[in-house]
Formats: structure tokens, sequence, C-alpha cells
């Protein structure tokens, strides 16, 4: 047999390329894709590590949602409103979001490393709840008195989300 007269169709042909042509596309693809460290390195992220880095990216939206409803809540006790059913709509929707970030804190399952921060942003959900009850609280019987525990409360509630920020395992600065 020579070697002219071996015949390759074009469909083994095509498997031979895809078999080689295919893992180098993975490749390039991975690489391109794959997250770098600090230094430039690429990082290789078991499942224990990705899940870490999922809860760090919803520790920090959280945060961020926290600090939102803490704005509201000072605009409700700095600008207060003489029209008291906008006033009043402000301060529902304020602490049902409140109440719905706790419950989605509370649910979502933690990795063992970070049960600590967990606590913490816990404890900032919980602190912006009872900030939001407060202003409730004044909404509904205002005084001097019920105001300052509001703003009281808010503080509280910026200095407990503050220690979050201070965590180690939070990557981004508080703004």
């Amino acid at each position: 047999m020579r070697l002219d007269e071996i015949v390759i169709s074009k469909k083994i042909l095509v498997r031979i390329s895809l078999y080689f042509l295919l893992p180098v596309l993975l490749i390039l693809i991975g690489w391109k894709e794959t997250p770098l460290s600090n230094d430039g390195k690429q990082l290789l992220l078991s499942p224990r590590l990705a899940r870490i880095a999922a809860y760090q990216n919803n520790v920090q939206r959280w945060a961020s949602e926290i600090i939102t409803a803490q704005a509201e809540m000072q605009s409700i006790l700095d600008n207060q409103s003489t029209d008291l059913f906008q006033q009043d709509s402000q301060i529902q929707d304020t602490m049902q979001r409140t109440q719905n970030l706790t419950v989605s804190i509370d649910g979502t399952t933690t990795p063992d490393t970070l049960v600590g921060l967990r606590s913490l942003m816990l404890d900032a959900a919980y602190a912006n709840e009872q900030a939001a009850a407060a202003i409730a609280a004044w909404a509904s019987a205002p005084s001097d008195a019920s105001l300052q525990i509001a703003e009281d409360a808010i503080l509280t509630a910026r200095t407990t989300l503050a220690k979050v920020y201070n965590n180690p395992w939070v990557t981004v600065p508080m703004p």
C-alpha cells in the first residue's frame, strides 16, 4: 500500500480536528476567564473557595443595601414631612426591606470559615431593623425623646455595620 492510496473521509478528518482543536479552545477560554490574584497570578478556585468568594460578594451587596436603608431612614428624620401618608409609606417600605434583608442573610448558607462574619452581618441587619422600628415609633408619636431614640438607633446601626467592614474577610472599604 502506497501513501497516495490512503483515503481519509471528511467525516473522520473533522473528528480528528475536533479532538485536537476542542481541548486547545477550552484551554484558551479557561486561561482568559480564570480570575487573577492581586499579583496577576491565576487563581484556581476549589468549590469551597468559590463558596467563600460568593458569600463575600453577598456580604458586600447586603452591606450596600443596609447603607441605602440607613440613608433613607436618616432622610425620613431630616425631612419631617407634613404629608403623613407619604411618610408612612416611606417608613413601611424601609421596614419591609430591612426585614427582607435580615431574612435573606439568615437564610443564606454560610461557609464554616465565615460564621463570624455572618454573625456580624446579622447583628448589623438586626440593628437596622431596630432603627426602622424606632423611626416608626417616632412617626406614630412624635416627640423629642422618640426622635432622639430613633437617631441613636441609626447611629448604633452604623456602628454595627462598621464592624462588618472591619472584618478581614470583607475586601472593600466602607463607603
